[in-house]
């Protein structure tokens, strides 16, 4: 009977031991698979500083996204190792606002028909595209433009800071808007 409680603190270290080796599964992040989703990926950390810029860009210009049906991300310029992180958090954001997502350039949309090339106009759509200047896990300085027509377009140079996990931008400066 002297080993009764012997046992029983054995068989609660041995429990504790293996509760504490356990890890609570990862919440995935919003929009982002749960495969990209883990600060081990710095493609999806700053892919966060993307979206950010891509959502004050996106508040900014509402006059260019008027009657669309279609946003499309040129990835071409973004010096993230991964675009697929970004690619799922502008396709959240499409469907969660009632839009269809696409990627490509001016030319590719073009070929497959959606941009009218000789009048430079896409009737139902929108360009986003990046050009990243900078890139590190805490800054992102990049040019971003929303493209509609050759008359419906703006370039805008952003800074987007990290700080305590959350993307914001920082600074916005024009370059351009035709």
């Amino acid at each position: 009977m002297k080993q009764t409680p012997v046992i029983i603190l054995l068989c609660a270290c041995l429990i504790a031991a293996a509760l504490s080796s356990c890890k609570a599964p990862q919440k995935a992040e919003p929009g982002l698979p749960q495969s990209v989703a883990t600060a081990a990926n710095p493609a999806a950390e700053q892919a966060q500083g993307h979206y950010q810029v891509f959502l004050r860009l996106w508040q900014n210009e509402s006059a260019l996204r008027d009657d669309i049906q279609y946003l499309a991300l040129n990835p071409e310029g973004c010096k993230l190792a991964d675009t697929e992180p970004l690619i799922a958090l502008l396709q959240r954001f499409c469907d969660d606002n009632g839009l269809k997502f696409l990627q490509g350039d001016f030319e590719s949309l073009a070929a497959r028909g959606f941009i009218n090339k000789a009048e430079l106009s896409w009737k139902d759509g929108v360009i986003v595209s990046f050009a990243d200047r900078s890139l590190s896990a805490k800054r992102l300085v990049t040019e971003a433009s929303m493209w509609r027509s050759g008359a419906g377009a703006v370039g805008i140079q952003y800074t987007a800071t990290r700080s305590g996990g959350d993307w914001n931008v920082t600074r916005e400066k024009m370059l351009w808007i035709s």
